[in-house]
C-alpha cells in the first residue's frame, strides 16, 4: 500500500510505501502508520502523536534509578587511569589497566569523539542516567544530563547532574553532546541539531546512537523488527536520510561505528511469535523461561557482531563534527 506524503527529512513527496507496526514494548498491540521515504530512505511514523508522554509510563526501563557501583572510590581511580591511557595519555600503568579490564568496564564510544577526562559532556534524554554514570565511573568529571521525563532533578555525584528539562531550556558550551537512543523519539530533528550545534564548542562533537533503517533485522523481520518501538521511535534514519539533517544543520559525519547486539534477532523473533518485550516469557527476564535456547543466543551474539563488521547492523553511532566557517 502507498500514500501520498512529504518526508518532514529531505522534503520529497510522492507516494511511498506504509507499514502498519504494532506497539509491542508493553504489548498494547495498538497499530501506528509508518511510512518509508524512497528518496532518502528514512522511515518515519505517519502522524506523530499529540501527547508523547502517555507511551512513557513510570514503569519504562529508560526511567528506574541505577545504582552507583559498590568500592565506586577505588574502582573510579584505577578506571580513570586505564580511560586516561585509552584517550591517549599513555602510561604503563594505564596500559595494564586496559589489558586488565579491556572494555568490560571502559566505555568505548569516547574514543572516536577524541575526548579528554575533563570535558564538559551533556547527554540529552538521559532517561535512566546509567550512561553518564558510566562515563563518571570510568573517570570523566563534568557530566550533565538532561529529561524533560524524569521526576526533578538529581545530584549524583560531584561533577554529575541530571536535570529535568528541555532542549530548550539548556544553556552554555559543551565539548561533547550525546544522545544514546534519544534523537529517534524527538518530533523535530532538524531543529534539534541546529540547538544542538549552537551548545556545542566549535570544531567537537555530536554522538547519536541510533537505530539504523533498513538494515538485515529490517529485511528479516519486517514491521516485526524490534527497533520499530512504534510509536515512541517517531523517525528510523537511514545513513542518507543523517546526511541531510547533518548538512543543512552544520554538522559533518566523520564516524560511524556499528554496534548492534543480539536483541535485534531475539526481540524481532519474539513479537513474530507474538510475545511482547516485557512478557513474564520475554528474553529480558532470563533466557530460561523465554523461547530461545542458549545456543541460539550464542548464535545470534556472533551474527550480529559479524553484521556490524559489514556495516548492516540495526543500531549506530554516529560522530557529526561541528563545522564552522
Amino acid at each position: 500500500m502507498r500514500m501520498n506524503f512529504t518526508c518532514r527529512i529531505c522534503g520529497s513527496t510522492g507516494l511511498f510505501p506504509i507499514h502498519s507496526v504494532r506497539e509491542m514494548m508493553f504489548g498494547t498491540r495498538e497499530t501506528f502508520d509508518y511510512f518509508e521515504c524512497t528518496a532518502c530512505s528514512c522511515l518515519q511514523i505517519s502522524e506523530i502523536p499529540s501527547d508523547p508522554g502517555t507511551s512513557y509510563p513510570d514503569d519504562y526501563y529508560a526511567f528506574s534509578r541505577p545504582r552507583l557501583p559498590s568500592f565506586l572510590g577505588l574502582r573510579r581511580a584505577l578506571n580513570r587511569i586505564g580511560m586516561d591511557h585509552a584517550l591517549g595519555n599513555r602510561t604503563h600503568a594505564g596500559r595494564a589497566i586496559c589489558h586488565l579490564y579491556g572494555d568490560q568496564r571502559l566505555p568505548s564510544w569516547p574514543l572516536p569523539a577524541r575526548l579528554s577526562l575533563k570535558d564538559h559532556i551533556l547527554d540529552v534524554g538521559c532517561g535512566n542516567r546509567k550512561r553518564l554514570l558510566q562515563l563518571y565511573t570510568a573517570g570523566f568529571e563534568h557530566l550533565t544530563g538532561i529529561d524533560p521525563y524524569i521526576p526533578g532533578d538529581i545530584c549524583y555525584a560531584e561533577g554529575v547532574t541530571v536535570l529535568k528539562r528541555s532542549l530548550d531550556q539548556v544553556a552554555g558550551s559543551f565539548d561533547c553532546i550525546v544522545l544514546h537512543h534519544s534523537f529517534e523519539h524527538m518530533p523535530d530533528p532538524k531543529d534539534v541539531l541546529k540547538r544542538l550545534h549552537g551548545l556545542l564548542s566549535p570544531n567537537r562533537f555530536l554522538v547519536l546512537r541510533i537505530p539504523v533503517f533498513p538494515s538485515y533485522a529490517w529485511r528479516t523481520y519486517g514491521t516485526d523488527w524490534i527497533q520499530l518501538d512504534a510509536p515512541r521511535h517517531l523517525f528510523l534514519y537511514s545513513r542518507k536520510s543523517l546526511e541531510v539533517l547533518a548538512n543543512a544543520t552544520g554538522f559533518r559525519i566523520e564516524q560511524v561505528v556499528f554496534d548492534s547486539m543480539a536483541m535485534q534477532f531475539l526481540g524481532s523473533a519474539q513479537y513474530r511469535r507474538d510475545i511482547a518485550h516485557t512478557d513474564p516469557e520475554s528474553y529480558v527476564h532470563g533466557f530460561r523461561k523465554s523461547i530461545f535456547t542458549r545456543s541460539e543466543v550464542d548464535k545470534y551474539r556472533e551474527l550480529a557482531s559479524s553484521l556490524n563488521a559489514q556495516g548492516d547492523g540495526d543500531q549506530a553511532i554516529f560522530y557529526l563534527r561541528r563545522e564552522d566557517g
